[in-house]
């Protein structure tokens, strides 16, 4: 089993200031909540986000990213861009 999960605990804990960095996210303690590149989790979902992304199982760690990335709004954006090129291709091809 990882320490990381035990560390989160710690610098939860702790008056440390600085951001808690697991892998390419980025955990920062904002009044009660915790961001995670830039998406506001709480506390209890940050822990669980901790024990998801260190998990050994693949599909927990893809899906503690996919979550990230739909609280900061990237994966929004990016299905919002895959919809608009969908359309581009329909027309595209309705139109011959």
């Amino acid at each position: 089993m990882s320490q990381v999960p035990e560390e989160f605990e710690l610098w939860l804990k702790s008056g440390f200031r600085g951001p808690f960095r697991l892998g390419p996210h980025r955990f920062e303690r904002r009044e009660g909540k915790v961001l995670v590149d830039g998406g506001s989790f709480t506390i209890e979902e940050a822990k669980v986000l901790v024990e998801m992304l260190t998990s050994s199982n693949p599909l927990l760690r893809l899906s503690a990213s996919l979550t990230i990335l739909e609280r900061n709004g990237i994966l929004r954006f990016l299905l919002i861009i895959g919809a608009v090129l969908l359309l581009i291709l329909v027309y595209i091809w309705v139109k011959h």
